[in-house]
């Protein structure tokens, strides 16, 4: 989740917060947030009360314990939102094992699973919002077993409203405040452009959405982490962040497998200079060395490392006396051999003509 881990807000644009003043935690545990934008807190007449603050633009408020300007590039919030973005389309390519059902009234929308560590749910906005209905009330019940996480994607454009107004529960607990319950949900959201939450509910990544929370207006608890384009609303939020590690078993992080992939690159390129210096260190290694003794240019290393090469250029004595030389002029067999043209005096040996005169014997 790149720099995104261990916060509980981590916002690429702005966040505007109208509810006074806002905390960021739940008792004495302290939330963290990040905005890579401008920050404005009641009008600017709010304050925050939080563990850390990144701001990448202006603060029209306060912060309790002060903030970061960002100027080191501590948090990179560009590429950190490229990495997210690649994490929730993975996250939505998970294969589904579970149901989604409208509960026992229907303003309860139930998630039904089996799975002990990891239950699945995938629906289309447009089959969100029809489950939804226009009811004012809504509240999510998570039938799954206990301590398993469960992810929850709603696929495609457009806009939702996941503002749980009523108590939701996983594993028949209630998911509330403070409760450790929040950091087993992820509401996986990666192409909606305006999302609606509420109360707590797990943790939202909607990475392309503007998030809001203005029906209510009476500052609602958010306790997991929120992950989007922009914020506006009346929320507090909490201490309980995402179980980054969790996430990173489901989807392991991009960088990992772009390092992975740039080592097998790598790997072939280690290959083909094998190839190449198959090509160039001569066919030591190679059964060719018989294919290319016809040919003494192949030889360029020498002919005395090659053994019964010698024995195959023998028969042209030019060859030893060339050395080196036989290499360049050894691919056309027809040069040596005409300086062999100068042997033929020979031909005076033909005096053995004249021992004839042993007829007179």
């Amino acid at each position: 989740m790149g720099d995104a881990g261990g916060y509980n807000v981590f916002v690429k644009g702005n966040y505007t917060n109208n509810h006074g003043n806002v905390d960021i935690g739940y008792g004495s545990s302290k939330g963290n947030i990040a905005v890579g934008g401008n920050v404005t807190l009641n009008g600017g007449s709010g304050n925050c009360s939080a563990g850390s603050a990144v701001v990448g633009g202006a603060v029209n408020g306060s912060f309790d314990n002060g903030y970061s300007d960002n100027s080191d590039n501590a948090v990179d919030f560009d590429a950190t939102f490229k990495t997210l973005e690649q994490t929730s389309r993975s996250l939505a390519e998970v294969t589904p094992n579970g149901t989604v059902e409208l509960g026992g009234w229907t303003s309860e929308i139930v998630f039904k699973g089996n799975d002990h560590e990891l239950n699945v749910f995938t629906l289309t906005v447009d089959e969100f919002n029809a489950l939804r209905g226009d009811n004012q009330q809504l509240c999510f019940n998570f039938d799954v077993p206990e301590n398993s996480m469960c992810i929850v994607n709603i696929i495609g454009e457009g806009s939702i409203s996941l503002n749980n107004n009523a108590q939701s529960h996983i594993s028949g607990a209630t998911i509330t405040n403070g409760t450790a319950n929040n950091k087993d949900i992820i509401f996986n959201v990666p192409d909606a452009e305006h999302v609606e939450i509420g109360r707590s509910m797990g943790s939202l990544i909607a990475v392309n959405a503007d998030v809001t929370n203005g029906s209510n207006g009476a500052g609602d608890h958010f306790e997991g982490t929120l992950i989007c384009k922009n914020y506006e609303g009346y929320n507090e939020f909490g201490a309980t962040p995402v179980d980054e590690e969790n996430v990173n078993t489901i989807v392991p992080p991009s960088s990992t497998e772009d390092e992975d992939n740039s080592d097998n690159n790598d790997g072939e390129e280690e290959n083909t200079d094998d190839n190449d210096g198959g090509d160039t260190d001569g066919d030591e290694d190679n059964g060719g060395e018989d294919n290319t003794g016809d040919n003494d240019g192949g030889d360029s290393d020498g002919d005395e490392e090659n053994g019964g090469e010698e024995e195959n250029t023998g028969d042209n004595d030019s060859d030893e006396d060339n050395g080196d030389e036989e290499g360049n002029s050894g691919n056309n067999d027809n040069t040596p051999d005409v300086p062999t043209t100068p042997d033929t005096p020979t031909t005076p040996d033909t005096p053995t003509t004249p021992d004839i005169p042993t007829t007179p014997d």
